[in-house]
């Protein structure tokens, strides 16, 4: 049988049952992670049993359901989510979200993601076409069972280039890359870093572009610079780039399905040019990938990618990247702005079937979609994953999904990450298994507030443009396992104008920190949500945090079972500030509530003075003996503030 390398002396025979074993397990992790408990139900944040509670402390202060639905929706932006800003005025809705997005990822559909994205960022249908396939492989030496499997592929490819194309043709060249210079110069910080202009202008961002937009960030106006990068971000088809995405991954998935069962391989990777680019097929040995690429298909070995393979950049004109690798222990690094997994003006799809993995990333990577689509998933092992920013579960009038089945897994970020969103992004990071570590911080010093602090902007965290645009949709699953949490400024599901950001975590003991802004925490007109589903956790943070909401926003924490504790500064554990809503709903457990500063922690609303009415915020307690620093009793009704409540139920369990 001929093969990849040309010649029969040349194949390798891959052991198929080690490899059907891989791919098997691979598919089952899909439904159920191997070797992990089914996962604790999240879902319903807010059931009957414990509204009946919800209503009763509302009572308490003469009110209903229905006073938590003040208007909010003070900023009105040109550009924003419809249901994001019905949620500010009616709060309720927002624990249903957390609720399907919970779902989808304990379902482990891929299919059900995408269409959970496309809704939640109310993107309109897109009509089918037809995928016609012809010979696309340039390479005469080509064998037929090979041809077989790339041709069907790259006819899918090339459709998916054909909607990319026409999503951004509403675009040219030079808005595209000023769109681009928009994002990153900032983040970047290139006036004072020559080696990330250097990053920039190697993925398509000329210094000279660089130079005009920091002399915008100089100005003492910005707006008219601000409208002008929206107004070009507004013609980018959002929903033809989801398409894209999504059609990119079904062919993926097929192909991965299809590779499984080949028996033969190159001794060593073979180069198979193509009209669409370039298509590697590695080796079982340990294989050195480098260079941009359509494709990389690989069996085996513990491999090494550097510098292009799994990274889609428009700019660069590669504007679509796969890879496809079924096992070993495999090194993904990119010295440059993107790393494998991130999409700029483009599409990515990155499948790891087996292997404890190490993943790296500058820029964009690692699941992140910059006017793209990016997706990484990794099915089994126990990975490392680092990057500085926009990686990690990230989007930007994009989409990035970062998917891991089961493992003891570590994550690192310096900010912008771990289920991130920006301008009307959609990020995703969803654990299905493992006892996990996730890090945000310690890169972009939060000189705004705290010079010895730094800016996390991760884990469930997205912004909008203030005051233009709203953000969009981030959040951050984990499924299972005893976690920890670790950030510092804004984290944890926490937003900031006109955004949603979302921290779900399953069974497990965990421990959550952060310093300022997170734990549930909705900051400027927008949402923050963190559920906990099961497990004796610690809740660490400073101020606002732990179900707290600021300015015309809305902040939620729900913890179900176990004897957690809570320590705070002040702003926290149930406070709401400058007509805000805020909600704290711990159902079972002996908890302990810390909060430094009585006046400020716990079932608080405003205090007086800020504006001219207060907040709403709630405190609620359902069961076990309780401890409050701030003095409130078990079972008992305590009125606060200017409009807050600490209502705490000491039956053992809350079945009424």
């Amino acid at each position: 049988m001929d093969h990849p390398n040309g010649g029969v002396t040349g194949a390798v025979t891959v052991s198929t049952g080690r490899r059907a074993r891989c791919f098997a397990a691979a598919l089952m992790v899909g439904v159920m992670a191997s070797g992990r408990a089914e996962p604790v139900p999240l879902a319903p944040l807010l059931p009957p049993e414990v509204m009946i509670h919800v209503d009763r402390a509302l009572d308490a202060l003469v009110m209903t359901r229905e006073d938590a639905g003040f208007a909010k929706d003070h900023g009105r932006p040109a550009w924003t989510l419809s249901w994001i800003t019905n949620a500010l005025n009616d709060p309720w809705q927002l624990p249903g979200v957390a609720e399907r997005i919970w779902s989808a990822v304990e379902a482990g559909d891929a299919p059900g993601w995408w269409s959970l994205a496309t809704e939640l960022m109310e993107l309109p249908e897109v009509a089918a076409t037809e995928t016609v396939v012809t010979r696309r492989i340039i390479d005469a030496d080509v064998d037929e069972e090979w041809s077989d499997l790339l041709d069907p592929f790259l006819a899918e490819m090339d459709q998916v280039q054909a909607r990319l194309a026409e999503a951004y043709g509403g675009l040219s060249r030079d808005e595209q890359v000023r769109l681009a210079a928009g994002i990153f110069v900032s983040a970047f910080e290139t006036e004072d870093h020559e080696a990330a202009r250097g990053w920039l202008a190697d993925a398509g961002i000329p210094r000279t572009v660089q130079a005009e937009v920091e002399a915008e960030g100089r100005k003492l106006d910005g707006t008219a610079d601000a409208l002008a990068w929206l107004d070009a971000a507004r013609r980018v088809d959002r929903a033809l780039v989801a398409e894209a995405g999504r059609l990119a991954y079904a062919a993926v998935w097929r192909l991965a399905e299809q590779a499984g069962r080949m028996d033969a391989w190159p001794t060593k990777p073979r180069s198979i040019e193509t009209s669409l680019g370039r298509v590697i097929i590695g080796s079982p040995a340990d294989d050195r990938h480098e260079g941009p690429a359509l494709l990389v298909l690989d069996p085996g070995g513990d491999d090494l990618y550097l510098d292009g393979p799994g990274a889609a950049n428009g700019l660069l004109n590669h504007p679509v990247a796969v890879v496809i690798d079924l096992s070993g222990d495999d090194r993904y690094d990119a010295a440059g702005l993107l790393g494998v997994g991130g999409a700029l003006w483009g599409v990515a799809v990155v499948l790891d079937f087996d292997g404890d993995d190490t993943y790296r990333s500058r820029g964009p990577g690692l699941g992140a979609g910059c006017f793209g689509a990016g997706w990484l998933e990794d099915f089994s092992g126990s990975d490392t994953y680092r990057a500085t920013a926009y990686a990690q579960g990230a989007g930007v009038v994009g989409y990035g999904f970062l998917i891991d089945h089961q493992g003891n897994d570590g994550y690192e970020v310096g900010f912008y990450g771990q289920g991130f969103s920006g301008v009307m992004g959609w990020g995703l990071l969803a654990d299905r298994g493992g006892h996990d570590r996730y890090f945000a911080g310690n890169v972009r010093r939060d000189h705004e507030r705290n010079d010895d602090r730094f800016l996390s902007l991760s884990q469930g965290f997205s912004i909008g443009l203030r005051p233009h645009a709203g953000g969009g949709v981030a959040a951050l699953v984990d499924l299972a396992g005893n976690d920890t949490y670790t950030a510092d400024i804004y984290g944890q599901g926490v937003s900031y104008y006109y955004a949603a950001g979302f921290l779900l975590d399953g069974a497990g003991h965990d421990r959550y920190s952060v310093y300022q802004y997170g734990q549930g925490c909705g900051i400027h007109m927008s949402l923050g949500l963190l559920a906990d589903a099961s497990g004796d956790d610690t809740y660490n943070g400073y101020i606002l945090t732990q179900g707290a909401a600021h300015d015309y926003a809305v902040g939620m924490l729900f913890d179900h079972a176990g004897n957690d504790t809570y320590t705070a500064d002040h702003h926290a554990q149930g406070r709401a500030l400058n007509n805000a809503f805020a909600l704290l709903v711990d159902r079972e457990g002996e908890d302990a509530y810390f909060g430094r500063q009585r006046e400020g922690t716990q079932g608080i609303g405003n205090e007086g003075g800020f504006r001219d009415y207060g907040s709403l915020a709630l405190l609620l307690d359902l069961a076990g003996q309780d401890r409050y620093s701030g003095g409130f009793s078990n079972n008992a009704i305590t009125l606060r503030p200017l409009y807050g409540v600490v209502y705490d139920h000491a039956a053992e369990a809350n079945h009424e």
